[in-house]
């Protein structure tokens, strides 16, 4: 399961990406994550449900089989993306879905579109796959403008597992019955019901926003519900023992607080930081974007990893104010990073990206630019191809 999951993971956004018209790209992506955090939604109510169902946890594992196997289906009657029935060779073929996925365009327009792709496909004359691949990955790391997109990439997926908020819904459950509520799975599935709709209100804002200002608010105030979290703990005084807790301090009123502020954490999540990482292929240009959105989702999911494996340990070891301070602490990290090195990129076209990142992360100027491209001025990069055609 986790290979499979691991692979759409990449998959869903990067191909995405690649067929949508570019003023639909990051709320289509958006889509994919309320895909993940509904299905999250409806993963913990069957949960809830089966709880005290005699084998109910055979009965779950059943029906996980139900979704992929409607997606297995599905995806027999989706196209391959155009980039790929180029390299394919596969001309006709690639003009057709462009003509699906951009009904507007005028067939002139979807033909320069096929002579670009084509263009870029013969750049790549290194027929031998391993090869090919492996000069992507040079290229990757030895173009300074990938590199940088590169690196937001890693940064943003790590800091989203770093800041915590798997740890909360991996652990919620643990966590809530050791401060006393005896039916966690339910204060758990609220969790999951406030991840679900606040990323439907990020779907409704996140291209009006702006993807920098919205992960900088998103930062923000997952900072302060953590550092309240923390405080919290601090005067219950819980300690944590193999799997389990000691209660020493005054658990009613503060495990209210830790309630709301944890629902708090996960709603400013929703907003920015869960949603606006897998935005990642509009960073890299075409030729790299691959490699590069493969690189960035094995950051996510080695940052998965690493707090699954010890966030228990460190609930033991350092208390659970100790962690939540952490967590707190690598929110205030991510804030600088962010600040000074992420540009924004709303309303750009993707040409526009990669000029932002050459030479520098030109945050003044990425928000100069966005701003100017919202007030309805054309791209500062020009181009044969109408707008709806740029991301494909």
């Amino acid at each position: 399961m986790g290979f499979g999951v691991g692979i759409g993971s990449l998959i869903s956004p990067l191909y995405i990406s690649e067929l949508a018209p570019s003023k639909y790209r990051g709320r289509l992506v958006v889509l994919n994550c309320l895909g993940i955090t509904g299905g999250q939604l409806i993963a913990y109510a069957i949960g809830a449900g089966l709880n005290h169902v005699n084998n109910g946890w055979r009965i779950l594992v059943g029906l996980s089989m139900i979704p992929p196997a409607i997606q297995f289906v599905s995806f027999l009657f989706l196209p391959d993306t155009p980039r790929y029935l180029i390299m394919k060779n596969k001309t006709e073929a690639a003009e057709k879905v462009l003509m699906r996925t951009n009904p507007h365009a005028s067939l002139e327009n979807v033909k320069l579109k096929i002579l670009d792709l084509q263009e870029e496909d013969l750049l790549s004359d290194c027929k031998n796959p391993f090869k090919k691949w492996w000069n992507v990955v040079l290229e990757l790391h030895r173009v300074p403008s990938n590199f940088r997109a590169l690196f937001l990439s890693c940064a943003l997926q790590a800091i989203q597992q770093y800041t915590g908020f798997n740890s909360l819904m991996y652990f919620s459950s643990t966590i809530f019955k050791a401060i006393g509520f005896n039916n966690s799975t339910a204060v758990s599935l609220i969790v999951a019901g406030t991840n679900f709709v606040f990323t439907i209100f990020a779907f409704f804002i996140i291209d009006k926003v702006g993807r920098r200002l919205i992960l900088l608010i998103s930062i923000f105030l997952m900072t302060c519900f953590l550092v309240l979290n923390a405080i919290a703990f601090h005067f219950i005084e819980i300690t944590f023992k193999h799997n389990s807790a000691v209660v020493l301090g005054n658990i009613h009123t503060w495990g209210i607080v830790i309630i709301v502020s944890m629902i708090c954490f996960v709603a400013s999540y929703a907003i920015g930081l869960g949603n606006v990482p897998w935005q990642q292929s509009e960073l890299f240009p075409q030729k790299v974007r691959g490699i590069g959105t493969s690189y960035a989702t094995a950051s996510n999911w080695g940052g998965s990893l690493i707090i699954s494996a010890t966030f228990l340990t460190m609930l033991e070891n350092i208390t659970p104010t100790g962690t939540f301070s952490l967590f707190a602490g690598f929110c205030v990290l991510s804030f600088i990073l962010i600040f000074f090195c992420y540009p924004e990129l709303s309303n750009l076209e993707l040409e526009e990206v990669q000029e932002l990142l050459t030479g520098g992360f030109h945050v003044k100027k990425s928000m100069q630019l966005a701003k100017a491209r919202k007030n309805g001025a054309p791209p500062t990069i020009e181009k044969d191809t109408p707008e709806s055609l740029n991301s494909v």
